[in-house]
């Protein structure tokens, strides 16, 4: 990166990189992150150098120094051994990249505690029914950067025939009688109700034996309740219904990987047939077997929440993996989850950011909102407002709710920015539309205190009120100060 204001013949400009980050993941350098170190003059030959000594003392564990891809080598002398004291030649109006060695365990890198817990307040925590996160796209790029173990038994409770032995029932009274395999079921996962930022997981999925003519419907929604039908159009509509379902499970026992993750989402989302997990997972497993990368996403997906089988983070990271390296983009942004969160694997920040940048360079939001986070902390290296801006930006445009509130964030304290209310206050209203609670709340704040609109006690409660009803217990504070002051009643 070339450098107009580096003082030539003075201050050679560097920034610290990860040894374990690929080449392809290093991200061009911000004024935040860069050092200078003197630079020396060699009397004799007046050829500018930086003594060794010197890097060392700015970046501890450093073990080489990059101009780009090219490895800057000691400098040596007329007998090709190296100069004592070691030093390398000054490169001026360029920043050097001086490579850490930074400590490994197993897998990960070993972090403070006190990083690992900040890096944390980014992330959302695990639970046993978190909402699920939204599905990605897939590509043809293969990453080859870890083995994968085939250590992935058979879901339980499913066998080869159950989700193929569907009885079908008509009535005007009921449209969605149609009877699910004969296989035990669990009822008691019940999934939070979340914004899916990319919910078409089949949409690029590797099709076997394709039928055009099959119908795969698009299951966008996540509602359960049957769509109710006038008595005269619903026996028609049934038996159209019928007349699909049965093609499709027709070209799903052909081994149509298509189809059968199609069936899959049907059964996840209690799309025309009563939800059942336990049948969405043989259906995904089906698809898997095949190598197909949205079954393995959706069989790892169902293993991450424990739906239809026990919660298992093990099987769960095995089957993302296999997805991830043939480029599903919502596969690669759980294993940098994996990664950030330290699930089942050694913590790691660098391969989480690593993931995660591959799913967002495909445009996954989830991965580009997480980006945003890893550059507003200082877990991953200095503070980059600028480039946390830019992830924000990207996955707020998609809809994402957590970055919208973000950037309303950064406008409304002038983090990166120049504080401006009202463009705090578009985007708090962009999230808030979208039920994001927090930003209820701040909304709230913003009415009461006049900042970039019209001061409200009255607006201020209103939103207060919102952000109560959804569990924001700030909210509730600033309702009980309102009254005690006796702005609101």
């Amino acid at each position: 990166m070339q450098l107009e204001d580096v003082p030539h013949g003075q201050v050679q400009a560097m920034r610290s990189v990860n040894k374990n980050l690929p080449l392809d993941a290093i991200t061009p350098a911000s004024p935040g992150e860069i050092l200078h170190v003197d630079i020396n003059t060699d009397p004799e030959t007046e050829k500018e150098f930086i003594l060794w000594e010197d890097i060392l003392q700015a970046f501890k564990d450093a073990v080489q120094v990059r101009d780009k891809t090219r490895v800057v080598p000691f400098l040596k002398g007329p007998d090709f051994r190296t100069i004592e004291p070691r030093r390398i030649a000054a490169i001026p109006n360029t920043v050097l990249d001086v490579v850490l060695d930074t400590p490994v365990v197993d897998e990960g890198l070993e972090f403070s505690q006190a990083r690992q817990t900040e890096l944390l307040s980014f992330l959302p925590p695990p639970s046993s029914s978190p909402s699920p996160p939204p599905h990605g796209d897939n590509s043809n790029v293969k990453v080859e950067v870890e083995s994968q173990t085939d250590n992935t038994p058979t879901p339980h409770a499913t066998s080869a025939s159950s989700a193929t032995s569907l009885s079908i029932a008509t009535s005007t009274s009921n449209t969605s009688h149609f009877a699910t395999p004969p296989i035990g079921r669990n009822p008691a996962h019940d999934l939070e109700a979340t914004k899916d930022n990319n919910s078409n997981t089949n949409n690029t999925t590797t099709n076997n034996n394709n039928n055009s003519s099959t119908p795969v419907p698009s299951h966008s929604g996540s509602g359960h309740t049957p769509r109710s039908r006038g008595p005269q159009s619903a026996t028609i509509n049934v038996l159209k219904e019928t007349e699909d379902l049965i093609e499709m499970l027709i070209s799903a026992s052909q081994r149509n990987t298509e189809v059968q993750v199609a069936l899959g989402n049907m059964y996840k989302e209690g799309k025309g047939v009563p939800q059942d997990y336990q049948a969405a997972m043989d259906w995904y497993f089906k698809a898997a077997e095949q190598d197909d990368p949205a079954g393995q996403y959706n069989v790892g997906y169902l293993y991450h929440f424990g739906l239809g089988v026990p919660q298992d983070y093990s099987q769960a990271r095995t089957w993302y993996l296999k997805s991830a390296h043939q480029g599903n983009a919502a596969a690669q942004t759980k294993i940098g989850f994996f990664y950030a969160r330290g699930l089942v694997v050694e913590q790691n920040l660098v391969m989480a950011f690593f993931w995660c940048l591959k799913a967002a360079n495909q445009g996954h939001a989830d991965a580009q909102y997480y980006l945003g986070s890893f550059r507003d902390s200082p877990a991953f290296g200095p503070v980059v407002l600028a480039q946390t801006m830019d992830w924000y930006v990207r996955a707020a445009n998609q809809g994402h709710a957590d970055a919208q509130h973000r950037i309303g964030g950064m406008y409304g304290r002038g983090r990166g920015v120049r504080q401006d209310y009202a463009q705090a206050m578009t985007w708090y209203l962009k999230a808030a539309n979208q039920g994001h609670a927090e930003s209820h709340f701040d909304i709230g704040v913003l009415y009461e205190n006049g900042e970039g609109v019209t001061q409200s006690y009255t607006e201020a409660s209103e939103w207060y009120i919102k952000g109560a009803s959804k569990g924001w217990t700030g909210c509730s504070h600033r309702l009980k100060y309102l009254r005690e002051k006796g702005h609101i009643k």
